[in-house]
């Protein structure tokens, strides 16, 4: 049972969460949000994908949040954001960033009213260490009226190393 580790805001979260489960059919308890407030006590917690869309705002917290990712077999990051972390693990993690920069992994070729392209521009392992493979998606933004664009790459991020 793989648990989902995402540090965001809490209606963020509320969002994408139910975006991933209606994405994926994960259940609604392997997903948990981390926040400043929950992250002492989740650090002992085994998660296998963990995602960072937004700066820790208490650099003490990095540590817990560097204790929690030395384990992850995921982790995905917002790369348009400014991150303070040391990651010091002995297992490989299988980094994948989102965003605008057209230097991460997942990215928007092109957007219009109606709907966005997803780009997957490097090759992925998925958890069943299958390779996916470059790609783009056409998402029509209707299903995603009160998401942010940088969310709905966040959730294609967990869709492909899910799916």
């Amino acid at each position: 049972m793989p648990f989902i580790g995402i540090y965001t805001g809490n209606k963020q979260f509320r969002l994408i969460k139910a975006k991933i489960i209606d994405c994926i059919n994960l259940k609604e308890e392997n997903i948990i949000r981390i926040s400043n407030q929950n992250i002492e006590n989740l650090k002992n917690v085994k998660f296998e994908t963990i995602v960072i869309s937004k700066p820790l705002e208490d650099i003490e917290k990095n540590e817990y949040l560097e204790k929690i990712i030395k384990n992850v077999k995921y982790l995905i990051l917002n790369g348009d954001v400014d991150l303070k972390l040391f990651i010091n693990s002995k297992e490989k993690i299988n980094l994948i960033t989102y965003g605008m920069s057209q230097k991460s992994t997942i990215t928007m070729s092109s957007i219009n009213d109606e709907s966005i392209l997803i780009s997957l521009q490097r090759e992925i392992m998925n958890i069943y260490d299958k390779c996916v493979s470059m790609k783009e998606i056409n998402i029509e933004l209707k299903e995603y009226r009160h998401i942010k664009m940088e969310d709905i790459l966040l959730i294609y991020a967990v869709y492909f190393i899910y799916k």
